[in-house]
């Protein structure tokens, strides 16, 4: 989840602490999808993907095509928000217990908080709301 939350945050900003929930509720889901189809579902990590390639075999013996050679996975995703030394997002404890449900053990989701983290969420997500568009627009009008 922490992958997922982060790459949100990089990308759009999302607020990691509202993210949480929706991966929460998205996971639950599947839990709960799980117990109708026992076998008939497949659910794969993408970590488990990028180590084991093989571990796409059933999916591609289901749609009847072989698996590529180079499926363009990568590992460089994995992780990331532990190099980024602004992120300090701690994820609920709720959601720690249902990736643990997922195979994830709690040093994959440990992050160092911070009291400060709330108040720095809050004003990159303001910055790129309102700041970041307005000096885009005087950039803009500059090049006219």
């Amino acid at each position: 989840p922490m992958d997922t939350i982060y790459s949100m945050w990089q990308r759009w900003r999302g607020l990691p602490s509202h993210n949480q929930r929706d991966w929460l509720t998205a996971y639950s889901n599947l839990l709960r999808l799980r117990a109708p189809l026992g076998e008939r579902l497949l659910v794969l990590r993408y970590e488990d993907m990028v180590r084991d390639p093989s571990s796409l075999d059933p999916v591609y013996r289901f749609i009847g095509l072989p698996r590529p050679v180079d499926l363009g996975l990568h590992a460089e995703a994995i992780g990331k928000w532990r190099r980024d030394a602004r992120f300090r997002f701690r994820l609920d404890e709720r959601v720690v217990a249902l990736a643990a449900r997922f195979g994830y053990a709690p040093e994959e989701l440990e992050n160092r908080g911070s009291r400060l983290w709330p108040l720095y969420e809050r004003a990159s997500r303001l910055y790129i709301r309102r700041a970041h568009p307005l000096l885009a627009r005087l950039r803009a009008s500059g090049r006219r």
